[in-house]
Formats: C-alpha cells, sequence, structure tokens
C-alpha cells in the first residue's frame, strides 16, 4: 500500500524518466550527472552564470514540456507557478536593462538575459534509492532529492 510520500516519489521518478527517455544521447550526457561527490550537487547559485546540465535552450518543445512536468511533480502549485514566472521573467529583465549586448558567460550565440539559460541536470538514475534532479539559473536554484 503506497502513503501519500511513496506516491509523490513515484510522481517525481516517473516524470523525471519520461523527461530523460525523450532526450538523444548527445543531450542525455549533458544531463545525466553522478549523485555521488556531492560537490556539483551541492553547489547553488542563483547569479545568471552557466552551469553544469543541459540548458532550456537546446530542449525541443516537448522536451521543455517535460521539464515543466518534473517541475509540476515536484512543487506545489504555488511553487510551480512562482518558478515558471521567475524563468518568464527573464525577458522584462533584459528590457529593464536595456537589452545588453553581452553574452551568457563566454557561451557564442548566446545572450545573458534569456529564459533558455536555466539549466536542468539529474544526479544519478530515477528510481534508485538516492537521485536527485534540479534546475538553475538567474534567481532560481531549485534542487529535488529522493532518498
Amino acid at each position: 500500500m503506497m502513503n501519500d510520500m511513496d506516491s509523490l516519489i513515484a510522481t517525481i521518478t516517473e516524470a523525471t524518466n519520461r523527461y530523460l527517455d525523450g532526450l538523444s544521447t548527445a543531450q542525455s550526457s549533458k544531463a545525466l550527472l553522478p549523485f555521488g561527490g556531492d560537490e556539483e550537487r551541492r553547489r547553488w547559485y542563483y547569479t545568471p552564470t552557466p552551469r553544469p546540465g543541459l540548458a532550456l535552450r537546446e530542449l525541443t518543445p516537448k522536451q521543455h514540456q517535460d521539464v515543466m512536468r518534473m517541475l509540476a511533480a515536484s512543487l506545489s502549485e504555488a511553487g510551480y507557478n512562482y518558478t515558471s514566472a521567475v524563468i518568464g521573467l527573464e525577458r522584462l529583465v533584459d528590457y529593464t536593462s536595456d537589452f545588453p549586448e553581452r553574452t551568457y558567460g563566454d557561451l557564442e550565440g548566446t545572450r545573458v538575459r534569456d529564459p533558455g539559460n536555466y539549466c536542468v541536470a539529474v544526479f544519478g538514475s530515477p528510481g534508485d534509492d538516492e537521485w536527485s534532479w534540479r534546475i538553475g539559473g538567474h534567481h532560481l536554484s531549485l534542487h529535488v532529492t529522493v532518498r
């Protein structure tokens, strides 16, 4: 018999596996990181800084929707709405910053204020005893760990 926590874990695991199953081999090599060796998994920052993982700008619309499913499975409705708003506000920050002409880190062909700069990483294998996923970008550093 499943309790509420088991059901939540199953939902998050299913959403994360759906996302991973939809990635190409090249995308998976960016998105999947080891769970052990906590250094990268425990790193967080909210500044517009390139980070390991697969950037939203590298996803197809369907893959992007799968990331949003992961967020919806992992957060309350209010948390999902807030997270979506923070990502979407990049366009407003771009405007209020007078559309700065600089790249995102040293990544050619990018711009600093872009909702596509948020990166998703999965640590370990969803369904194992311990694994996690994160999404991070400007003013957002969300980590979900299942143990």
